[in-house]
């Protein structure tokens, strides 16, 4: 009940899954993840199925969560909002097989603005890693 209440589902506590919206089987993974109190929380694209609403809320949970917690989070994300957005450090892995082409500081403050012309400048250096790391096809 104590992850349930981090994650702020505490009522939902007797719901079965299907009974779920997806942020909220979005936030029950993450409590059961953190119910095993682990040091370092790995995540595999942890928002790519939710509408824009329920990430945000869910984004805004997890981070919260993690200072709180004091949790090292690792996040895997193919969207460079979200890597900005929420990392302190972002490595850009290229494609199969896959070798690291930066790892990059994320040196904005919080709350982050993903208006400012550092946060677009972030997103743009992420962009022209994974653009120049993509093979050319053959008979372009």
């Amino acid at each position: 009940l104590e992850y349930l209440r981090r994650v702020k589902l505490e009522s939902e506590a007797d719901a079965y899954p299907h009974e779920l919206s997806g942020g909220m089987q979005q936030r029950i993974g993450i409590a059961r993840a953190l119910a095993a109190e682990p040091d370092i929380l790995l995540l595999d694209e942890p928002f790519s199925s939710l509408d824009l609403v329920s990430k945000c809320s869910v984004i805004d949970e997890l981070r919260m969560i993690a200072l709180e917690m004091g949790k090292t989070v690792i996040l895997v994300t193919h969207n460079l909002e979200e890597a900005v957005f929420l990392g302190d450090r972002t490595i850009v892995l290229s494609a199969k097989p896959a070798r690291i082409l930066a790892d990059v500081p994320i040196p904005l403050p919080r709350p982050r603005n993903t208006l400012s012309p550092e946060f677009m400048r972030l997103r743009a250096q992420f962009a022209s890693l994974l653009t120049s790391a993509v093979p050319e096809r053959a008979g372009r």
